[in-house]
């Protein structure tokens, strides 16, 4: 459990309890993350601050995994709320994830799938949003005489082209054509 008030009076925290089953070598879990945020209102006598929440999220999850000699997958399921001023939206999503981890060799390798699913209500009528999909797949290697471990993590492969696209910049950059003449007279272009 863990509560943090930070700058700007936003509250977040966390509660969550896990369990594991030794017998049947299952790890079961749920929790609750939440996050708000207040806004001040103008209040009868202007040397007072009221404050209201205007933004806030929760989500709920449960989840499980089960290990199998050294491959250790589970999965999770959230009930998605949020809020911002007078406007909500709900939804749910599952996450996925599969870990080998190689002690002997001092190699770990692990593939996460997040935020599958989707809003059931959406902040305006008909216009559902897309939840923040995202598969991760990473490889970590302990060096064995030496307390240096080296990772490699590739992220978003659900995205061929993760280029950030700044609209405010003007590019003069010109893209030519890279197929040979040869090629396009093969293919009738």
């Amino acid at each position: 459990m863990s509560h943090a008030l930070t700058p700007g009076v936003i509250n977040q925290g966390t509660v969550g309890y896990a369990k594991t089953l030794e017998n049947k070598n299952i790890t079961m879990g749920g929790g609750l993350l939440y996050r708000a945020s207040m806004e001040p209102l103008n209040s009868p006598k202007q040397t007072e601050i009221n404050w209201e929440p205007s933004v806030g999220r929760i989500c709920s999850a449960v989840g499980a995994s089960y290990g199998v000699n050294k491959l250790r997958y589970g999965v999770s399921v959230k009930m998605l709320y949020s809020q911002l001023e007078s406007y909500n939206s709900f939804g749910m999503a599952a996450d996925l994830g599969a870990v080998y981890v190689d002690t002997a060799r001092l190699f770990t390798a692990a593939l996460v799938m997040r935020n599958a699913g989707t809003q059931f209500k959406p902040f305006t009528e008909n216009n559902y949003e897309d939840l923040p999909f995202e598969i991760d797949f990473a490889l970590s290697k302990r060096l064995k005489h030496l307390p240096l471990r080296i990772s490699f993590t590739m992220h978003d492969l659900q995205s061929f082209d993760i280029r950030y696209d700044y609209p405010n910049v003007v590019s003069d950059v010109i893209y030519l054509e890279l197929i040979p003449l040869s090629l396009k007279k093969i293919h009738g272009r």
